[in-house]
């Protein structure tokens, strides 16, 4: 209710939407944040979606509201950090969100903390997103957060399948 109000009254001049603890777990208001997120005059800085279950993390969700929102990130222009502390993000949102991180020029903080991005090809996925050549971050992003189990567990089976090395400062995808 509180977004469709936002919506409907146009509020720009807004740097910080919180939605915490399932304000966010309807198609309906996954919906309505994308629009607010792709508007051309959105000033959101940080938006930060902490326990709210919007992933049902599974194939035949990956191409609904959540890939919707995703998408409208792409066409953002004006956040800077986007935290999804506890969302049921899961290995079936992966693609959404490599497809938004390449296209986003602006995010410099994505967490992802505490959710279920586990599968060793998803995570090494997302790993290619975050380093180029020189080490950098190919689009900005200068923090990218998850959680440290999920991290372990996806580090642990690349390096058992030989697919990575692990020196004294890097992961390096073989």
């Amino acid at each position: 209710e509180e977004l469709l109000q936002m919506k409907s009254s146009h509020s720009t001049s807004l740097e910080t939407l919180i939605a915490i603890n399932n304000q966010i777990k309807e198609e309906d208001s996954l919906e309505v944040l994308a629009r607010i997120v792709e508007n051309p005059n959105c000033k959101l800085k940080t938006l930060i979606l902490s326990e709210n279950n919007i992933s049902c993390n599974s194939a035949h969700c990956s191409s609904g509201y959540l890939s919707k929102f995703f998408h409208s990130m792409k066409k953002n222009n004006s956040i800077v950090e986007l935290l999804l502390l506890n969302c049921n993000i899961g290995n079936y949102d992966v693609d959404n969100i490599c497809s938004m991180l390449q296209e986003n020029k602006t995010l410099e903080i994505l967490n992802l903390y505490c959710n279920h991005v586990d599968d060793p090809e998803k995570f090494l996925q997302l790993l290619g997103m975050f380093s180029n050549v020189n080490g950098q971050c190919c689009n900005g992003l200068k923090q990218f957060d998850l959680s440290k189990n999920a991290f372990k567990r996806a580090v642990g089976r690349l390096l058992k399948e030989d697919k990575i090395v692990i020196d004294e400062k890097n992961i390096k995808v073989k």
